[in-house]
Formats: structure tokens, C-alpha cells, sequence
């Protein structure tokens, strides 16, 4: 079971100091670090290891990761069956929050929402008006990622037509006969 170090339970700001009482809580109330067999894990760790599992549970069933199934009945039993699955490996991971398929569902969308947003707001400040140099985009190794898997490339695909000016010259028939 994970408890919340020592130093916090004993100032009494946690009672008993189990994780269940973590969500009683305010942020500041609680010292950013667990015990995980006797070993101390950051707060920020623990995130990290909690997203790139979902992550890599994504990538592996990539329509689903993507959104892109459609919410008809076959799929909708695929949808839940896929969130059990990720929802049980997850919290049985012995670490991090216990989470239901539906609070699951709902954190992997606002991930990905946010990511997207962060994107969004510097594309519009890129194509804004002004003097400097440009604001470089601030996004982790994860979230880089997960904008990979999420906005693919299509180049190179020969079924997508492609816009604009092509390298090739019309030929016009010059015969007038």
C-alpha cells in the first residue's frame, strides 16, 4: 500500500497517511513524495510513469488512441472493453491514483486537449505581428510524442491528393487542325 512520507503524516496534516486520503486534500497540504517499498518517489515521477503507460497503451490500439473508432454497437463494446483493460492495468500498477475506465477516459482527453491547446496558442502567436525573436514551443518528450501520434503526416501516402503547385507542366495539344 503507498503511504505519503513520513514527514507528512507525522506533522499530522494527512492522519493516517494512506493514499486514500490523498484526495481529501489540498496540493499544499501534501508532501510531493510517496513511499513505495521503502523507497521515496516524487510526485512528478510518478505522472510521468502514470502518462507513459497510457501512452504506450494508445500506441498499441492507435484508432482507439486517436478517437477515430465510431461510437457504433460493436465498437462501443470495443471502446469499453479497451478502457477496462487500460483502467486495470493502471490501477493495479501499484502506484498512482485508482481511477474508473470513465475518469480514465476523461484524463487521456484532457491530455490530449491541452497538449493540442498548447500547440494551437503558439501557432496563433507565431502568425501574430511584432518585433523579437520567436517564442520557442515548450512541450516535454511525452508531449512531443503524443502530438506525433496524434497529427499524422501525410506525405508519401499516394491515396491524399496534394494541394498547391505541383512540379510537373501541363501539355497542351498543339495540333489545330
Amino acid at each position: 500500500m503507498w503511504s505519503i512520507d513520513s514527514r507528512v503524516s507525522q506533522a499530522g496534516q494527512l492522519g493516517d497517511g494512506t493514499i486514500e486520503n490523498l484526495n481529501k486534500l489540498s496540493r499544499r497540504e501534501v508532501w510531493p513524495h510517496l513511499i513505495l517499498h521503502k523507497k521515496t518517489i516524487p510526485l512528478c515521477e510518478i505522472l510521468y510513469e502514470n502518462r507513459t503507460k497510457r501512452f504506450c497503451y494508445m500506441k498499441q490500439h492507435p484508432d482507439f488512441g486517436r478517437g477515430r473508432l465510431r461510437y457504433n454497437s460493436e465498437n462501443k463494446r470495443k471502446i469499453d472493453e479497451l478502457w477496462e483493460k487500460l483502467s486495470l492495468t493502471l490501477n493495479t500498477a501499484g502506484y498512482g491514483p485508482r481511477k474508473s475506465p470513465k475518469e480514465w477516459a476523461k484524463t487521456w482527453r484532457d491530455w490530449k486537449s491541452n497538449v493540442l491547446k498548447k500547440v494551437a496558442k503558439h501557432k496563433t502567436y507565431m502568425m501574430g505581428t511584432g518585433g523579437g525573436s520567436p517564442k520557442e514551443l515548450q512541450l516535454s518528450s511525452t508531449e512531443n510524442a503524443l502530438l506525433n501520434f496524434l497529427t499524422l503526416d501525410a506525405s508519401g501516402l499516394n491515396e491524399i491528393p496534394e494541394g498547391g503547385f505541383t512540379n510537373t507542366m501541363p501539355t497542351y495539344d498543339n495540333n489545330f487542325t
